[in-house]
C-alpha cells in the first residue's frame, strides 16, 4: 500500500472530523444565546395538558389530593412566564424548601405555611401570596379539599 495514499486518506479524515467538531460548537454557541425561551415552551407544554389519559381519574375527578386552587393555577402562570429561575429545585433553595414542596405547590396538592407564603410574596407578588390574600386562597384550598375527601 502506498503510503502517500494513505496519508491523504488519514489528513481528510482529520479534516471532516475537524468540520464537524467546528459545526457542532457553532450549533451549542447558537442554543446557548437563548435557553430560556425553550425553557418556557418546555414548561407552557407541560402545564397546558388540561386532560388525563386515565378514565378512571377522569370519572372521580382526579386524585383526592389535587384541587385545582385558584392559588395553584396564579403560581404555575407566574413559572411560566418568569426568567429568574429555570427548575424548581433553583426557586426552592431561594424559598428555603424541598423541591418536593414547590412541586406540590403547583399542583395544588398543598398550600405553603406562612413563613413561606412571605417568601413567595417577596419572591412572585402574587396577591394569593400576600398576608392580606393568603387567608381566602387557603379558606378555598381547605374547602376543595374537604370536597373531594
Amino acid at each position: 500500500m502506498n503510503k502517500h495514499a494513505t496519508k491523504s486518506w488519514k489528513e481528510r479524515f482529520a479534516q471532516d472530523l475537524l468540520t464537524i467538531r467546528r459545526k457542532v460548537i457553532a450549533e451549542k454557541k447558537a442554543l446557548a444565546v437563548q435557553p430560556v425561551a425553550v425553557a418556557q415552551k418546555r414548561r407552557k407544554r407541560f402545564y397546558q395538558k388540561k386532560t388525563r389519559e386515565c378514565p378512571l381519574l377522569l370519572e372521580t375527578g382526579g386524585s383526592k389530593h389535587f384541587t385545582n386552587s385558584s392559588y395553584a393555577a396564579a403560581l404555575r402562570d407566574w413559572w411560566v412566564s418568569q426568567t429568574q429561575f429555570r427548575r424548581q429545585e433553583e426557586l426552592s433553595a431561594k424559598v428555603g424548601v424541598n423541591h418536593k414542596a414547590v412541586s406540590d405547590w403547583l399542583a395544588s396538592k398543598k398550600f405553603p405555611r406562612a413563613r413561606y407564603c412571605n417568601k413567595l410574596y417577596a419572591i412572585t407578588g402574587l396577591e394569593c401570596f400576600s398576608p392580606a390574600g393568603r387567608k381566602s386562597a387557603r379558606r378555598e384550598h381547605r374547602a376543595k379539599k374537604k370536597v373531594k375527601r
